[in-house]
């Protein structure tokens, strides 16, 4: 099977899958208790009002028609209007989507330069105190909670010593720099606007190391791991009795085998990452798509729910294709099917 017969086939699997998705998500959405008509209109409103409201976002239908409407709009590309500001969902995922990816990026960035030189280098001398001194650090990134950490990192770097900005995406002295991706270090580099871009960049150094640890821990043993595996197998003792340099043999013959169950973290993590990064976000008072989602929650905001659940479901999905399409590039002996 070639690759383009292998993306053809999940791009259509996808399809069940979404459909699915959007079923749970609109029976647990309806099912928590509260009425948002009641939320928007207020605690005081009588019951007329709140009557009205009701009437107004369809939530007197009963529920299989009102997940009929919202199928229908939705095959129209159209993800429905907010309850809680009434905007439409897709206007609000347009402006909060480049918030997350861009933090997203830089965590996954600041993983992957550092996980893959440190997990080699543990391997490589395992049970030295460099190894050692890893695995301790990984523990504490993975067993210590991300919101601890956000709060750690604000009290020493923010308020103690006061070298890096607080929560926000950008000083609030600095306008945002000019551009239509919403990725502020992107416009900042392609409207030259190096003020915008040295207070992104800063604000972006605290959320992204807090957002990376866990999973820098976890890539980190991963590589650690596959390396040693693959250290022991034949063909490596086979290319030192022929000879070859252990540089050449680590980085030409060893890594490479050694990242295929590495990008499988990578490609999950980004979706988990981008949807995923509730706490840090509401930390640092980022506006991207973990808070918008925190308060969709809170006011009961069914559509909203129903959109950043679509989106997160469709960012997985690819990260999960891309990396088995990964796959058959760096493992020969792997092939689409």
């Amino acid at each position: 099977m070639n690759m383009v017969t292998f993306v053809s086939r999940r791009l259509v699997a996808m399809v069940p899958v979404l459909l699915g998705v959007t079923i749970l998500t609109f029976l647990l959405s309806h099912v928590i208790p509260g009425d948002p008509a009641r939320l928007l209109v207020g605690q005081k409103a009588s019951d007329e009002v709140v009557k009205r409201m009701r009437e107004e976002l369809g939530l007197n239908d009963p529920l299989h028609i009102q997940y009929w409407n919202y199928l229908k709009q939705l095959l129209r590309g159209d993800l429905g209007t907010s309850i809680r500001n009434r905007r439409p969902v897709v206007q609000d995922l347009a402006e909060r989507f480049p918030a997350s990816f861009e933090l997203t990026f830089v965590s996954l960035f600041i993983c992957v330069i550092i996980a893959i030189p440190l997990g080699i280098l543990t391997a490589v001398r395992r049970n030295h105190v460099v190894d050692h001194v890893t695995r301790v650090l990984a523990l504490l990134g993975v067993s210590t909670p991300v919101f601890w950490w956000g709060l750690l990192l604000l009290l020493i770097f923010y308020f103690r010593l006061g070298w890096l900005p607080g929560p926000g995406r950008i000083d609030l002295a600095v306008p945002p720099p000019a551009g239509r991706t919403g990725l502020y270090i992107l416009d900042s580099l392609l409207s030259r606007d190096w003020r915008a871009l040295g207070s992104s960049l800063r604000h972006l150094v605290l959320p992204a190391f807090c957002l990376s640890y866990v999973y820098l821990a976890i890539m980190t043993r991963m590589i650690r791991s596959s390396m040693l595996d693959v250290l022991n197998l034949d063909y490596i003792r086979t290319a030192r009795a022929n000879g070859l340099p252990e540089r050449a043999i680590i980085f030409r013959h060893a890594l490479r085998n050694a990242l295929v169950p590495t990008v499988t973290i990578v490609g999950l993590s980004f979706g988990e990452l981008i949807g995923g990064a509730i706490l840090t976000e509401t930390i640092f008072a980022w506006p991207g798509l973990g808070s918008y989602m925190v308060d969709s929650v809170l006011f009961l905001d069914f559509p909203a729910i129903m959109g950043c659940t679509i989106l997160v479901c469709l960012i997985y999905m690819t990260a999960n294709l891309v990396v088995d399409i990964a796959y058959g590039f760096l493992d020969p002996r792997i092939r689409w099917g």
